[in-house]
């Protein structure tokens, strides 16, 4: 289902207020372990990722795929279905000889999430929340000393395809919707141009205009700075620079 107008206003506010200590869908007392992000941003996690991919979660968060140590030691071992592969490591492509045993589209991997539940408690960071049953979701994956697939640097390595408005990291999100879901604007597919966040910019003239994706439509404003022809897009009060400029394109 397609998010549209008013929804896509909420992207601000959901975006620029303090996240939930509260995991919602778990009946259970949180118990929140304080960890610091890195702030990746979109080609740090790319660099740093092992795979970039599109996943179903297969499963709930349960007592049977949770390990609870302590409260500051815990994880779960969660089930994912590959739904598309947008990157592999340059190395471990070199690295596979046998192209069966590559990561592939309806594979299911297992993931090493930092939540968990005991009888009493959901225990997660602060920097991430749990992911959902069913839930769709683009993720940016590290292994660790073990073989482990984990997600890097907390929620700044999650796009929460479902719901846009939950995203963490917006810088990360509307690089992933430009580069991966192939956005159309006047009926031009776009063809990926790098976004970078700025402070805003003087000496816009901006246009209202609406990305479309399969997944979602941002209404949104571009826009050429008058004395240098920098494009600029700008969701609410949230700036991106463009690589490249577009809008001769999408005339």
């Amino acid at each position: 289902m397609k998010l549209k107008g008013i929804l896509v206003l909420l992207v601000l506010i959901v975006l620029s207020s303090c996240r939930s200590v509260v995991a919602p869908e778990f009946d259970l007392n949180p118990v929140v372990k304080n960890e610091t992000s890195n702030d990746l941003k979109y080609e740090e996690l790319k660099d740093e990722s092992e795979l970039v991919v599109r996943v179903k979660v297969l499963d709930k968060l349960t007592l049977a795929n949770s390990v609870v140590r302590t409260k500051y030691s815990f994880y779960s071992l969660r089930n994912v279905e590959i739904l598309d592969v947008y990157h592999i490591k340059e190395e471990t492509n070199k690295e596979v000889t046998n192209k069966e045993e590559t990561v592939q589209v309806e594979d299911v991997i297992e993931i090493k999430e930092a939540a968990a539940i005991d009888a009493s408690n959901v225990y997660y960071t602060s920097n991430h929340m749990p992911l959902v049953e069913n839930g769709e979701y683009v993720l940016f994956l590290d292994k660790n000393d073990n073989g482990d697939y984990v997600i890097l640097d907390g929620d700044n390595g999650v796009v929460n395809v479902d719901n846009i408005i939950n995203n963490q990291n917006i810088e990360v999100m509307v690089n992933v919707l430009f580069e991966y879901f192939k956005p159309v604007i006047n009926n031009v597919e776009i063809d990926y141009v790098p976004l970078t966040l700025v402070d805003q910019p003087k000496n816009v003239k901006y246009e209202r205009i609406t990305v479309k994706t399969k997944q979602v439509d941002i209404p949104l404003r571009i826009g050429q700075q008058t004395s240098t022809n920098q494009e600029y897009i700008t969701i609410g009060n949230i700036y991106f620079e463009l690589e490249e400029p577009i809008l001769e394109k999408i005339k």
